[in-house]
């Protein structure tokens, strides 16, 4: 096939693209106002079985019984009845007869979408054989189209890391919310116990201090990992450092007079105030990261743009 028949076929895809994608968005404003219709017609089918309703009433009653219970005259509160459950009746047939179309329309309509995904794999597949041609070519557009793809390749292997590097970073923050918890828990060990709390109260102290620990290591393991992915981005001003030792044999020893707890509880909170610490450096590069991957997403947004126009115009 030559280079015209390709430039073509493939605008005469995205022609038919274009019309199917029109048909995709009519069938789903169809099927919201299909709904809708539905639900009105429900709506109007409870009228009318209450108006019949008033209707056979009326009618079973005889004329001295109407006389005492309807205020006026009868035959005209019959009449009435009888002309607003005709009238409701018109319009419940005008309601089916828009559903109906409705239906039908929707029926067309789909038929119609379900070849999108069709010519949507016939035109990426054209769009390729038409990029080869401009590339193999040594035109100003096929020059032009390399050096575009060339920079989109690198801008999504550089997303790609910092999307990576942020996932972690994510992980760290939620591990170090944790272990703040666990520590605050621990922070007024020794009140506790002064306060009457026991043996008891000790217990679920070091218990919070065991399970802050654990969370700390775990967490070091994910810091060298965050390092590493910064380090491949070229960011190198970070210190992964938590001094987890300064939690280890705090469960060994029952601590028994408020010098201890007093100790105890000026390393839980120096621990406390280095994982706050840590906590904010993580979150001011996340929001770093973050905002260097946006711009990379727009960059590669314009990218595809530009190579698309070159693709798709003579």
């Amino acid at each position: 096939m030559s280079t015209a028949s390709i430039y073509k076929l493939l605008q005469e895809k995205l022609v038919e693209l274009k019309s199917l994608e029109i048909a995709e968005r009519h069938y789903k404003t169809t099927k919201n106002a299909l709904v809708e219709a539905e639900k009105k017609d429900r709506k109007i089918r409870k009228q009318l079985k209450k108006e019949n309703a008033d209707v056979e009433k009326l009618e079973r009653m005889g004329l001295k019984k109407l006389f005492h219970k309807i205020l006026g005259d009868s035959e005209k509160q019959l009449e009435t009845e009888r002309q607003e459950f005709l009238e409701l009746s018109l319009k419940h047939n005008e309601h089916i007869k828009s559903i109906e179309l409705m239906e039908f329309e929707l029926e067309v309509l789909d038929k119609k979408r379900k070849n999108i995904s069709t010519v949507k794999k016939q035109l990426a597949t054209l769009k390729k054989r038409r990029e080869q041609e401009l590339i193999s070519s040594n035109s100003a557009k096929g020059k032009k189209l390399r050096k575009i793809i060339e920079e989109a390749d690198y801008l999504t292997l550089g997303k790609k890391e910092y999307y990576e590097a942020i996932v972690v970073g994510k992980d760290i923050i939620k591990h170090l919310k944790t272990a703040m918890q666990y520590l605050r828990k621990a922070e007024n060990w020794g009140t506790y116990k002064n306060m009457g709390g026991g043996r008891m109260s000790s217990y679920n102290q070091r218990g919070s201090i065991e399970n802050a620990k654990t969370i700390i290591i775990r967490t070091q393991h994910l810091m060298r990992i965050f390092q590493k992915e910064l380090q491949d981005i070229n960011v190198h001003d970070f210190d992964t450092r938590i001094n987890a030792d300064q939690l280890s044999g705090f469960t060994n020893i029952f601590f028994d007079n408020l010098i201890t707890d007093w100790i105890i509880q000026k390393k839980i909170r120096n621990t406390l105030s280095e994982i706050r610490s840590t906590h904010d450096r993580i979150k001011r590069f996340l929001a770093y990261l973050e905002s260097e991957e946006l711009k990379m997403q727009k960059k590669l947004a314009i990218l595809n743009d530009e190579r698309e126009m070159i693709i798709t115009n003579k």
